[in-house]
């Protein structure tokens, strides 16, 4: 028995010590790991700022220096480039011409990254392009109508917000703490590090320890020193935290030297049992302090923070920000699973994220899902986790943090409805600019109209009426009438002209308003046939069908009938042929077709047959004169009078107008009654 006795304590004296050596790592190990949680978080925020301000400011065909400065000192960065798609710099920050236009991807790989493959780069330890001095950097792509640029700003982690965190990280008396790139550069640390250099350099041994294992114990200066390691996800850095031994341990001190001692002074067993319960008291008393700060951090921790059972999803415990995140009150959620209180449509990405930590494939997950609040409405959060395992390897849960992400969400939206808006009013302003380019343009035509098609019959009329002034008394009556017959000519002309000068401006103006009335086909043809020169008038065969009027502006038929005839005998030769016919009854139309047996329009210039001041190059056309507006102006009328008017090649040869026009509705019933 009395061995037994003996055996009984030495191992409970054993368990308690060997127990609260892996309690005491275990919680080491957790201080590391949500640091390094915390410097993912702190580069992921910092990457998506990155892009909304580059998407918001820097994202049109050039960007100003002044924006670009002002877009950079919002991040406080030391030193930032903002590259194009071919990698180049467009500006940097300190301005540094040797720079500017070179392609940096070639010298800096998250630059190269960013670049070729789209996605967040966040550098190892570089050089500063714009300065020379040590700094990581932050490389953010993202997509403009010019392609793609990177903006990429740069920090030294040592004098910043993040370089302040590590010196409180761990809270154990001198414990070292450092960040370290995948070449072992410094990136950050709680020691004083200065420019460029390594962890071995620092701290060979523990350099050597971390290149063995991720977590251990290690010799140096003759102390026995803990250590544990955890990569930074999202980054190319790993953080470190060392602590020596006596201080990891210190709450167990004297547990195990007390048991050993006691089965010595078997002799002295009761009072030896008095100190020993005492004392793991005590320990036990340390350990819930322990616990206690940690209960602290996590329920007074401003952030959503929750523990989740590996295997079943089960809350093991909310922190009162969550609770008050999601409306719930006290330990309300505590006792629920995850899948309780996570949006049904983000159920399945959560789940393939749960099983691929579980299955080792990666340390934990960041996400962007929806919680489901107690009013069930749905809240976006950023969600972080990271899995916690046994010291055998064995899932045990994950460490989350939930930020509520709503308020980055309306702000987004919001920038896009800004840009919607943006855009709107820039595309109404090109239109106001074509529109104000359109009517320069047709002022310049028609400004080039005047100038030659105005010079020639003036140029008539004054030369004749010199002739007739100068030979009055000399000249005879015969010549006097042929030189008045071709200035009257001419003032023919001109007023053809003005008249087409007048109708232009009304289209131009929208003024183009048809005042329409029933008329009569065989007198308004007549009156048009009266509009014509002598010459061309008996050159001119009409056949009318009887009884047809049209619903159209009398003057406005008389300008097409007169400018379509016109056009046959100037384009077509000796003969023309207006024929009158009733059109489509069930339509109600009048169909008038114009046509000549001349050479007809060339087949590449038909597209452009009724355009303002378009005339042919080949044929005929170029040998007459003209403006240009003849048809343009036909088909504008057509169209104000509810009709159309379209071009056919003439058999054997010439050209065919046929115009279409409503009929007058007396006389369709009248027609359609007999």
């Amino acid at each position: 028995m009395w061995a037994l006795l003996l055996a009984a304590v030495a191992t409970g004296v054993y368990w308690v010590d060997t127990n609260g050596h892996h309690e005491l790592e275990h919680r080491f190990r957790l201080r590391v790991v949500i640091a390094s949680d915390f410097v993912s978080t702190y580069a992921e925020d910092l990457i998506a700022r990155e892009r909304t301000q580059a998407l918001q400011f820097l994202s049109g065909p050039t960007v100003e220096a002044r924006v670009f400065e002002q877009a950079v000192a919002s991040f406080g960065y030391s030193a930032a480039v903002l590259l194009d798609s071919n990698g180049q710099a467009i500006h940097a920050v300190p301005a540094n011409p040797t720079t500017l236009g070179v392609d940096l991807t070639t010298r800096y790989e998250h630059l190269r990254v960013a670049l070729r493959d789209g996605r967040p780069s966040v550098s190892s330890v570089v050089t500063s392009a714009a300065e020379g001095l040590p700094v990581v950097s932050f490389a953010t792509p993202y997509e403009t109508p010019a392609g793609r640029r990177v903006f990429a700003g740069a920090i030294d982690i040592r004098s910043s917000s993040l370089g302040n965190y590590l010196s409180h990280a761990i809270a154990l008396a001198g414990s070292h703490v450092y960040l370290v790139d995948n070449a072992g550069h410094v990136v950050g640390a709680n020691q004083n590090v200065v420019g460029i250099s390594t962890l071995a350099e620092h701290e060979p041994e523990l350099a050597h320890a971390v290149a063995r294992n991720e977590s251990g114990s290690y010799e140096s200066d003759e102390e026995a020193w803990h250590y544990d390691s955890a990569p930074v996800p999202g980054t190319p850095w790993k953080l470190v935290a060392s602590v020596r031994n006596e201080v990891l341990y210190q709450p167990m001190d004297g547990t195990a030297a007390g048991g050993w001692v006691g089965l010595g002074g078997l002799a002295v067993l009761g009072l030896f049992g008095v100190r020993l319960w005492a004392r793991s008291a005590r320990n036990r008393a340390e350990l819930r302090e322990s616990e206690e700060r940690f209960r602290g951090l996590f329920d007074g921790s401003l952030v959503g923070m929750l523990l989740v059972g590996a295997s079943n999803g089960r809350l093991l415990r909310v922190n009162p920000a969550l609770c008050d995140l999601l409306g719930y009150r006290g330990t309300t959620l505590a006792g629920q699973t995850l899948d309780d209180i996570v949006h049904p449509d983000d159920l399945a990405a959560y789940d393939s994220l749960r099983a691929d930590a579980v299955a080792g494939t990666r340390r934990g997950f960041t996400t962007e899902l929806r919680f489901v609040d107690a009013m069930s409405r749905a809240l976006p959060v950023a969600l972080t986790a990271t899995l916690v395992r046994d010291a055998d390897g064995r899932p045990l849960y994950f460490a989350a943090q939930a930020v509520d992400v709503s308020e980055r969400h309306r702000w987004a939206a919001e920038q896009r409805r800004i840009q919607v808006e943006l855009t709107s009013r820039a595309g109404d302003l090109e239109r106001a600019n074509d529109a104000l380019r359109s009517a320069q343009q047709r002022t310049a035509d028609l400004v080039a109209m005047l100038s030659h098609d105005v010079r020639q019959p003036l140029g008539v009329i004054t030369g004749y009426c010199e002739v007739l002034l100068e030979g009055w008394e000399a000249l005879s009556d015969e010549k006097k009438l042929r030189e008045v017959g071709r200035i009257s000519r001419a003032g023919g002309k001109m007023m053809e002209l003005v008249e087409e000068v007048l109708t232009l401006t009304e289209v131009d103006q929208g003024g183009l308003k048809a005042r329409r009335s029933g008329i009569r086909m065989e007198e308004a043809l007549g009156e048009a046939l009266d509009g014509l020169s002598a010459s061309e008038r008996p050159r001119t065969r009409a056949d009318v069908e009887p009884g047809l009027a049209v619903l159209a502006d009398a003057r406005h038929l008389q300008q097409i009938l007169v400018n379509l005839l016109s056009n046959a005998h100037k384009y077509g030769g000796e003969d023309a042929e207006v024929r009158v016919q009733a059109g489509r009854l069930d339509n109600a139309l009048v169909e008038i077709v114009v046509s000549d047996s001349g050479e007809g329009v060339p087949p590449e210039f038909v597209p452009h047959l009724f355009e303002r001041f378009s005339r042919a190059a080949s044929g005929v056309a170029p040998t007459r004169t003209g403006t240009g507006l003849g048809l343009y102006i036909v088909r504008e009328l057509v169209e104000a009078n509810g009709g159309t008017i379209r071009y056919e090649p003439n058999r054997p040869t010439g050209s065919r107008f046929v115009v279409e026009l409503p009929a007058d509705p007396a006389r369709v019933r009248e027609l359609t009654s007999r």
